[in-house]
């Protein structure tokens, strides 16, 4: 499943979409985001595959270094400071991405560029809120995949009886899963609602 996504997102980022003044928009970086949603920290090599497809479109590795400290960051949210594993669905990694780019990358990427490139300052800024722009319209695009990814899983899983079912994700007495661990990865990579929790839900349910 990572190697095909890796695929996907080499193959899409090789047919960036271009806007008004050259400007390049990237998307196969949404895969790195469902990968690092879906597997956490296993889904990193996907982005980073991604991303190192701009080094051959613009012939320098500054931009492939600002999207894998993006998906870093994103991968120590969800895994220390989104209230667990059960809540990658709730949308919050959207926002800690405009806040990496409005409280570090775009400064990063600005002072990156202009050095190492020896580029004023006034165009590497425009560079730069370019790469965040993107990096959250990206981050944006894979969490809408997540959440169409889970609930076209659990559909499939409710409509096949007797095909095996994956460990599901719930928020606890909400009953509103997420998307299913693939067998292949290792079921501590996959969050899901913890047995206390399942349990507390059916003694309340039970009253």
């Amino acid at each position: 499943m990572l190697a095909l996504l890796a695929a996907l997102a080499v193959a899409i980022n090789y047919q960036p979409f271009t806007v008004f003044f050259d400007i390049q928009v990237l998307l196969g970086g949404s895969l790195g985001v469902l990968a690092v949603l879906g597997f956490g920290l296993w889904g990193l090599p996907v982005g980073v595959a991604a991303a190192l497809v701009t080094v051959e479109l613009w012939g320098h590795p500054w931009a492939a270094l600002g999207a894998t400290l993006e998906l870093l960051w994103l991968a120590f949210f969800l895994a220390r400071l989104n209230g667990g594993p059960g809540q990658r669905d709730n949308g919050r990694v959207v926002l800690a991405d405009t806040v990496y780019w409005v409280f570090f990358g775009v400064a990063f990427e600005t002072l990156l560029y202009s050095q190492a490139m020896s580029l004023p300052v006034q165009d590497t800024f425009l560079i730069a809120a370019k790469q965040g722009v993107n990096g959250v319209i990206q981050t944006l695009t894979g969490f809408v995949l997540y959440l169409l990814a889970g609930v076209w899983l659990l559909r499939r899983a409710s409509t096949s009886p007797s095909s095996p079912r994956w460990p599901k994700v719930a928020r606890p007495c909400h009953g509103w899963p997420t998307s299913p661990a693939p067998p292949s990865m290792p079921s501590s990579t996959w969050p899901r609602a913890s047995r206390g929790k399942a349990r507390s839900c059916t003694s309340r349910s039970s009253r």
